[in-house]
């Protein structure tokens, strides 16, 4: 099986300290040396950077032809590299989270899944503490700069739901859902794309319960909406 990987995904990943999943669903993973300058960039995190100066060895570095690359618009360079070089290799997979380059890899003819994707797969196998990983989510950054989370419930009709604006609110909000005592079950229901739904019980001590179920919209590889609808025991 042949699986090539842009940057977002192997990014993400490491900083949920779960990059090792795509050794355990894939074997050998295959990213173009544009990918592989920028998880080494100063810009990157120092985990990241870290990572990648100590890569395993199921990771493979391989240069793409760049007149294959600059036939490819109107992405960024890595993403560009990594389709074409999927496209080189007739991958099987490839790993991306930006949309429009998701888009352009379907063009191609191209299998694609990116980060929500393989988190999906490890979730329904067991594999990943599903609260943590949201703590893990929110001190990777996640959510962009200027994302939306909306809330709709009894105190917050759907013509007027609740709204925090903002990475950092957002970070300010779950701290304060998942700083509260309760036990958390999550499970991930469908992913498409760039979306992602997944519904979540929670239970207090005293045995009330609160149901959620949850949509999330991707912009650029990062959470830039997200609508969350819930119910609670009075």
């Amino acid at each position: 099986m042949i699986v090539v990987a842009d940057t977002g995904p192997l990014h993400y990943l490491i900083l949920l300290e779960h990059v090792e999943l795509l050794h355990r669903f894939y074997g050998q993973v295959v990213v173009p040396d544009a990918v592989a300058i920028e998880l080494s960039s100063p810009s990157a995190p120092s985990p990241v950077r870290d990572w990648m100066a100590r890569a395993p060895p199921w990771l493979s570095v391989v240069p793409v032809d760049s007149d294959k690359v600059q036939a490819i618009d109107d992405l960024d360079l890595g993403e560009r590299a990594a389709i074409a070089l999927a496209a080189t290799m007739h991958a099987d997979l490839l790993l991306i989270d930006d949309a429009a380059g998701r888009a352009e890899a379907r063009r191609r003819n191209l299998r694609v899944t990116g980060t929500l994707g393989v988190l999906r797969a490890a979730a329904e196998l067991g594999l990943v503490d599903v609260p943590g990983l949201i703590v893990r989510i929110k001190a990777a950054s996640f959510y962009a700069d200027d994302a939306v989370l909306r809330v709709i419930d009894r105190n917050n009709p759907p013509s007027k739901p609740h709204e925090v604006r903002g990475r950092n609110a957002i970070t300010t909000f779950w701290d304060d859902i998942c700083s509260r005592a309760m036990t958390h079950k999550i499970d991930i229901n469908a992913t498409e794309g760039d979306r992602l739904t997944f519904s979540q019980s929670c239970t207090y001590p005293g045995g009330a319960k609160v149901f959620c179920v949850a949509l999330v919209e991707l912009a650029g590889g990062k959470i830039a909406h997200q609508t969350i609808v819930q119910a609670w025991d009075e």
